[in-house]
């Protein structure tokens, strides 16, 4: 039965009275005689669903709930569905269709479904598709290499950031075993020694089902569209011809050549015969070539340079390094990499974020290539990793131990605060009484005796014997005495970047560009940058938006202000900021010299305003003191709750 019939009969079902022709004519944006057409087909075909008399229509109840176990009943019901229902429906026909019946078939008007066109004629101009509309017909023109790009790229948008749900991805490939497919991959893949990840395994298990798909349909080769591509490493394309092989025996289909290139070119893409735990820096140049590592080099210089974070550590080296190789191999073949986490890493770690951004901005001056937000992903999770580890070696806190003279009780103490602190306490002194505390500086004493006096510097008393109870008392206190630091620290640096001169409160309409207009005026007229901030603004926002839920934090992508500043704009009806509507915008200019505040104010600026509480108190605030006030308490409390 027809999609539009099954929306009908729900609808019918859902109420307690009688429904008139008119009633449900007004509901669906049809005319009553269509409705009645409708209704008398369904009696034709099914007569016992609707009765009717005088009063109207209603349904069946005992019956209709047989008839939807026996029948297909998933109707697209929100604009999202109804895109993805149409997406599915051209894309599985080189043909045009009727405008006419695509509405029907999911009982809309032509109105709404002109519409939903639109929203799909966005997703696909991305990939150089055209979405093709005539007076009365419909139809998909690209090639088909875009096509299966774009097939690809709505299954990832599914699934909701999880990116290797098997289980969910399995719901659009009910013909294919996607289990059965990915254990070939990996089985082959462990077989002749190829390294991948499981967001790139993901990536090729679906590039398979969707050409596996494709074939069946008699859709031709993305690769007989396109030009030859650069050179296949003969292990590569061995794993893909065994992968057809075994694939094709599954499914009863013949793979061409052209598509055993397309998978090894995939492969090749996603990841490599390399093994990085057995390899050093040095013979990174035996597996990839020496101007993608002056690349990587240079990446790493400028993100050290503008951000602090030391890419040198050999393992973090060498896993980019491979990275940045299979980025510009897909650059080279024409292939994107999706990611469905990129909006979630946007929000959550917006600063690692803005980081692989300027990572991004040094490819495109190299290779005059711009990456997609998903690449951009993608190298976040790379930095994140070594800012982690960077973490964990700086940052440390002045120590001083309070041991009895009693032999060698004062080593003992020592050598178990180094193996289980040594990332977090350096050791200064090492005393054996009281007394000599009023001549250390110090941020935290660990004692082994109870103290007498009463001291102002943080402390811990432990077992001389260091019990479980005592690491657990020194990591609380390890905790408390950093989140007091860096609370500090932001409030002195934040207070000394605002001015009240700098801070706007609106509730009229604004666009993004006219607001980041008049901000970079202001700091303009105060001599805080000159007039090449604001282009330089636009071209860090046209890289990709500094938007991140209800906040966004512009700034340029050279750290070159005359003096370090914040302006602040608040709005709380909401400012359109790319996909995202704003109502708190922090408005950045970095002085080079100044340059290491950029990572602090800007992690703890995200840190405050990922929690919804907070943007609804600050949003609310009309008065430069009050938002100023507020937005330190809402850091301290932040760092309470955690």
């Amino acid at each position: 039965m027809k999609a539009k019939y099954i929306k009908l009969l729900h609808y019918l079902n859902e109420q307690d009275n009688w429904v008139s022709s008119t009633q449900l004519a007004e509901k669906f944006g049809l005319s009553k005689r269509t409705i009645k057409s409708y209704i008398a087909d369904i009696q034709d075909n099914e007569s016992d669903l609707i009765l009717s008399s005088n009063k109207g229509y209603r349904v069946v109840a005992s019956n209709l709930v047989t008839f939807f176990n026996n029948t297909e009943t998933s109707v697209p019901e929100t604009p999202t569905e109804r895109t993805a229902y149409l997406l599915l429906r051209l894309i599985s026909t080189e043909e045009a269709l009727s405008v006419y019946d695509l509405a029907e078939e999911l009982f809309i008007s032509e109105s709404t479904l002109l519409s939903d066109t639109k929203k799909l004629k966005k997703q696909c101009s991305e990939l150089a598709i055209e979405v093709r509309l005539t007076k009365d017909t419909l139809q998909l023109i690209g090639t088909e290499k875009a096509k299966r790009q774009l097939i690809h790229q709505t299954l990832l948008s599914e699934l909701d950031n999880h990116f290797v749900d098997m289980t969910k991805l399995q719901e659009s490939f009910i013909d294919f075993d996607l289990d059965y497919i990915k254990e070939i991959i990996a089985e082959l893949f462990s077989d002749y020694d190829f390294f991948t990840n499981d967001y790139a395994l993901t990536n090729i298990v679906i590039h398979l089902a969707i050409a596996v798909d494709r074939m069946k349909g008699n859709f031709q080769s993305p690769e007989a569209e396109a030009q030859a591509p650069h050179s296949i490493h003969p292990t590569v394309l061995k794993i893909s011809e065994k992968i057809a092989e075994k694939v094709a025996e599954r499914y009863g289909i013949r793979f061409p050549k052209e598509e055993i290139r397309d998978l090894a070119i995939l492969i090749s893409a996603n990841g490599t015969s390399v093994n990085f735990t057995q390899i050093s820096p040095d013979e990174l140049e035996k597996v990839t070539d020496k101007n993608c590592l002056d690349l990587v080099r240079k990446i790493l210089a400028k993100v050290d340079e503008l951000y602090f974070i030391d890419g040198n550590e050999p393992e973090f080296f060498i896993r980019f390094a491979l990275h940045i190789k299979n980025l510009l191999y897909r650059i080279n073949n024409g292939y994107s990499c999706r990611n469905p986490m990129t909006e979630t890493l946007k929000k959550e770690c917006p600063l690692i974020y803005d980081c692989a951004v300027q990572v991004s901005h040094v490819i495109q001056k190299e290779i005059g290539y711009t990456i997609s937000e998903d690449e951009i992903a993608y190298i976040a999770f790379h930095l994140g990793y070594a800012l982690e580890i960077q973490k964990q070696r700086t940052n440390k806190i002045n120590c001083t131990i309070l041991v009895p003279h009693y032999y060698n009780m004062n080593i003992q103490v020592m050598e178990k605060l180094q193996k289980n602190f040594s990332d977090d306490l350096e050791i200064q002194n090492i005393l054996t009484s009281e007394k000599e505390l009023q001549y250390v500086d110090t941020e935290l004493i660990v004692s082994a005796v109870k103290l007498k006096q009463v001291i102002a510097t943080p402390y811990v008393t432990i077992n001389p014997f260091f019990t479980l109870e005592d690491r657990q008392q020194i990591t609380a206190k390890i905790f408390d005495i950093k989140e007091k630091k860096r609370k500090e620290q932001f409030v002195k640096t934040f207070l000394s970047l605002v001015d009240k001169k700098r801070f706007s409160y609106t509730t009229e309409n604004q666009n993004s560009a006219e607001l980041l207009k008049q901000l970079c005026g202001q700091m303009k007229e105060e001599g805080i940058v000159d007039e090449t901030f604001y282009p330089q603004v636009i071209e860090r926002e046209q890289l990709s938006s500094t938007a991140f839920g209800s906040v966004a934090i512009p700034h340029s992508l050279t750290m070159n202000a005359n003096r370090t500043g914040v302006a602040i704009a608040v709005n709380p009806k909401g400012i359109q900021w790319g996909n995202n509507r704003v109502t708190l915008v922090f408005l950045i200019s970095i002085n080079y010299h100044n340059r290491h505040v950029f990572r602090e104010i800007f992690d703890d600026l995200a840190m405050i305003c990922t929690d919804e509480q907070n943007i609804h108190k600050l949003s609310a605030i009309t008065t430069f003191d009050e938002f100023v006030d507020t937005l330190t308490q809402c850091f301290i409390s932040n760092n309470t709750k955690q």
